[in-house]
């Protein structure tokens, strides 16, 4: 479920909504939230999956699978933009296939079929584990060509999706497509349940984690920022071209900050349990495990800027600390609701 924001709004740009955005991935946790967003907009949503047909009715769903089909004419037709949300994150072995090679085939298949908008969800571990601490668009992405071990300290399972995902924004510039595109690097997309997922973390990932940014941007406030994007990229404001965004929360605490907050609302005693190891010593086991002596960062420690977002107008509607306390709130009411009928639940 998204949590709470409300949608950007600009008077000028309203006239120039699409009849059709086709949303691709649309059955993914941030599919699902786009297509809701974008209906209470006021668009037509052509919504593709690949299983497991979705409940909400509003919207034309399209069954197909990128691992198979090749030819999107029918797909992309009578659309006015895309959103490529597609991704394959579990099956290394459909990696390829998914994250680097259909990409940039939608996107020229969308070109020919006369498409004015055209977004990518990428990701922030094309960045891989970066050897400076803040990053923004202009930082380097890892070099798929080359070692990734040597660049991003991961297990092989990410550093395949990071490879992937770098080689699918590498194909989609390459194409060089005469319309507007933006590709779109999210960071931790957050739901209600994310937000409290440190909750039952054991205590040796408490130690080692709770140092660490969290690095989460509210569901609906990443929904709303692409909503934001889609607007410009439609609106006859900007000629053809490619831009990367970073969709993050610059507000985003740490988990340590998040325990905090959260033992000053709720009761469980889990969150005063707050001992960790700093930062040197995280990266000093990343040393061990990797041997690695290059100093890199991982996630956890990373300042991801959204400067270049917030360049073009958009603005969050809550903090990270406002979310978090709404969760919190709803926590807490539960917990009561819990209590009243003799029983005590843990999320």
């Amino acid at each position: 479920m998204c949590l709470d924001s409300k949608s950007t709004t600009n008077t000028d740009l309203e006239k120039h909504l699409p009849k059709t955005v086709l949303v691709t991935g649309a059955n993914g946790f941030l599919g699902q939230c786009m297509v809701t967003v974008l209906l209470d907009a006021g668009y037509h949503v052509r919504a593709q999956y690949r299983k497991n047909l979705p409940i909400d009715d509003r919207a034309e769903w399209f069954q197909l699978d990128f691992n198979t089909v090749k030819n999107f004419s029918k797909l992309l037709s009578g659309c006015d933009a895309v959103l490529n949300f597609a991704a394959e994150l579990n099956e290394q072995s459909a990696m390829e296939s998914v994250n680097a090679i259909m990409p940039a085939l939608l996107c020229a298949a969308a070109e020919k079929a006369g498409i004015v908008y055209f977004a990518h969800a990428s990701s922030v571990v094309v960045y891989g584990s970066p050897k400076k601490r803040r990053v923004d668009e202009g930082t380097l992405l890892l070099d798929p060509h080359a070692d990734i071990g040597k660049q991003y300290y991961a297990d092989p399972h990410m550093r395949e999706y990071a490879r992937t995902k770098t080689l699918g924004e590498i194909a989609i510039a390459e194409l060089r497509p005469n319309m507007v595109v933006d590709i779109l690097r999210p960071s931790i997309i957050a739901d209600e349940d994310r937000f409290l997922e440190a909750r039952s973390w054991g205590t040796a990932r408490r130690i080692m984690s709770l140092y660490r940014r969290t690095q989460y941007i509210a569901a609906a406030d990443a929904a709303s920022a692409i909503l934001h994007l889609l607007k410009i990229g439609l609106s006859g404001q900007r000629s053809p071209s490619i831009e990367a965004y970073n969709l993050s929360d610059e507000s985003s605490a740490t988990y340590l900050d998040l325990y905090k907050q959260a033992a000053s609302m709720d009761v469980d005693p889990i969150w005063r349990k707050r001992f960790n190891i700093p930062l040197l010593l995280d990266m000093g086991k990343d040393f061990a495990r990797f041997k690695r002596l290059q100093i890199r960062y991982p996630l956890g420690a990373m300042y991801v800027s959204n400067k270049k977002l917030r360049d073009t107008g958009f603005e969050f509607d809550a903090s990270f600390n406002e979310h978090l306390r709404k969760v919190l709130l709803k926590l807490a009411a539960m917990q009561t609701d819990n209590k009243k009928g003799g029983t005590v639940k843990r999320n």
